[in-house]
């Protein structure tokens, strides 16, 4: 898991903030709960828990948020 989240790419955002089960404040891996099960049918309860984390948190801090998953590439400079 570490290795993942040390990607060159986190440093390259303005923030980087990532949501799981767990919290590794060294990592930026913030334990966030939701209703439901940890399952495919509960991703939307996920989701919605994770966007009220994002707007309670940081909402002032950035001009947008991007939220993605364990399934996606993204090319920071192309968002500047």
């Amino acid at each position: 898991m570490s290795r993942f989240f040390r990607d060159p790419s986190s440093p390259k955002c303005d923030g980087f903030m990532v949501a799981s089960n767990v919290t590794i404040p060294s990592l930026n891996v913030v334990h966030i709960p939701h209703w439901g099960e940890e399952n495919y049918n509960g991703v939307w309860q996920k989701l919605r828990s994770i966007w009220s984390y994002i707007y309670s948190t940081y909402l002032d801090e950035y001009d947008f948020f991007y939220l993605g998953g364990d399934d996606f590439y993204l090319i920071v400079a192309n968002l500047r």
